[in-house]
């Protein structure tokens, strides 16, 4: 019996009994949805949290800030005297984070570009309304750049953020959707975010102070502004208006940077600070031996550019070496990657016990078929066939129902695939996270190679699910085969 009369042979003894196998090919096709949705589902979040998380090239950015280290090598410097262990310890010194920072920074290898960060808490007031905490972020150029997005204007219209244009000659404030409810009444005790007034900052008159603690100070009762209630005479803040470019638009529900996000352009308001704060400074400012600032800016940190993901991790290292804070969310894509791939897993196995029921309905079928045509068998014998095409014959029939069953499974796989891309509530029904990204989120991707895996997966449970039977019809007695009526 050659190989092809073999197949056709299977083939046709699967379709004698259309009903059956259609009902066994219907249990395969549920094994393998069931595999190949779930599975697709955490691929899906996968993506989502690397896309997410690269929105803002987060994989391969570096947060670096000031950190301490005692000069003298790994034993820190210690000088032991004789009168205790710990006499004639040298102080940790503290990496500044200024223009010499960002330069020995940019100089790593692996580093695309290194751009200094400030974050100034600036005082905000709309009428009687305030909002004396909020954190504005100022960037350069470099990284302008990167906010990448659109804005809403005062007039409602849409437009892609200009970063050239933005905050070059006076301070303008690029600010989320969320800014407004931030404010509240001073005297209110409780400050209510869900229920509280909502400022339209775009089209109302709005002044901010670049010195908070003074205009607190001011707000203050006489008799808390020096201890026992002496007088003091305070600094009074320059009053500005200001100036929004507008409300940043998410690019998806988990997009919180433009969400509560307040920025401006760095030279512009560092060219502020140095008037107002000339020589006695501001925040974490450095000051002279005197108490007078110098006028040279010390940055809240800085954002290292490399041009991979390995690059970020490996650098993470050798910044840390050189005595500063560095974390890069890259440091975390190992733990990541070993949680996505349990979770696969876990979807997969859920989808698999499907398969396996599938399996069991596959070893039925063929043994209802060994009963059936055992008299077919022992002719066989009879004439001389080798008992090992026999066996193949069989594992032929139940590795086809695998694979029909796993071609139509992937079929239908496709089809809920696209139903829950088009369609996010079908996700947010089967628990998907990535369904609350927004329209253009895939919640599921099926890529080549569970299509493959599938396929093959199925094919290979059907065979191993009628080697059994067909290790039986192989043991049958050909003169036993023949008196079966």
């Amino acid at each position: 019996m050659k190989v092809s009369d073999l197949i056709k042979f299977s083939l046709h003894n699967l379709w004698r009994r259309k009903l059956r196998t259609a009902l066994t090919v219907s249990g395969v096709m549920i094994g393998t949805t069931s595999i190949v949705v779930m599975m697709s589902i955490a691929i899906g979040q996968t993506a989502y949290f690397y896309e997410m998380m690269n929105q803002n090239n987060e994989l391969t950015t570096i947060e670096v800030r000031s950190g301490n280290r005692r000069p003298g090598g790994r034993n820190g410097g210690r000088r032991k005297g004789p009168n205790s262990p710990g006499a004639g310890e040298v102080p940790p010194t503290e990496k500044i984070l200024n223009d010499q920072a960002v330069q020995e920074l940019a100089a790593l290898p692996g580093v695309d570009k290194a751009y200094p960060v400030l974050e100034k808490p600036v005082y905000f007031k709309c009428g009687a309304y305030i909002n004396p905490y909020a954190q504005v972020v100022a960037l350069p150029q470099a990284g302008l750049d990167d906010l990448q997005m659109k804005v809403r204007k005062a007039d409602g219209s849409e437009a892609e953020f200009n970063s050239r244009e933005f905050s070059r000659n006076e301070i303008e404030f690029l600010v989320g959707k969320e800014f407004g409810r931030n404010f509240y009444l001073p005297k209110q005790r409780d400050f209510d975010y869900e229920n509280g007034a909502k400022i339209d900052f775009l089209h109302n008159s709005v002044v901010y102070f670049l010195d908070p603690e003074a205009m607190n100070r001011r707000n203050q009762p006489e008799a808390e502004k020096m201890p026992g209630g002496e007088s003091k005479t305070l600094i009074i803040p320059r009053r500005r208006a200001a100036r929004f470019y507008g409300v940043m638009q998410p690019k998806s529900k988990m997009d919180f940077r433009s969400t509560y996000m307040i920025y401006t352009r760095l030279e512009t308001l560092t060219k502020e600070l140095k008037k107002e704060f000339r020589g006695r400074g501001f925040d974490q400012q450095k000051l002279s031996k005197s108490g007078r600032w110098s006028g040279d800016i010390t940055y809240s940190c800085i954002k290292v550019r490399t041009d991979s993901l390995t690059a970020s991790q490996k650098l993470v290292d050798v910044i840390k070496n050189l005595g500063y804070e560095a974390h890069s969310n890259a440091s975390f894509i190992n733990e990541m990657q070993k949680q996505q791939q349990r979770a696969q897993t876990l979807f997969g196995s859920i989808g698999g016990i499907a398969l396996l029921v599938a399996a069991i309905g596959i070893a039925n079928t063929m043994m209802m078929a060994i009963y059936e045509r055992t008299k077919e068998i022992g002719v066989f014998k009879v004439l001389g066939c080798p008992i090992s095409r026999i066996r193949n014959m069989f594992l032929l029939e139940a590795g086809s129902i695998g694979f029909i069953g796993g071609s139509f499974g992937l079929l239908l796989s496709t089809l809920l695939s696209l139903a829950m891309n088009k369609l996010p509530i079908v996700g947010m029904l089967l628990g998907s996270m990535a369904a609350m990204g927004g329209e253009n989120v895939k919640i599921s991707i099926i890529p080549l190679w569970l299509y493959g895996f599938a396929l093959l997966f199925a094919t290979l449970i059907g065979a191993l699910a009628g080697l059994l039977p067909a290790l039986k019809a192989m043991r049958l007695s050909a003169l036993e085969a023949l008196r079966t009526e």
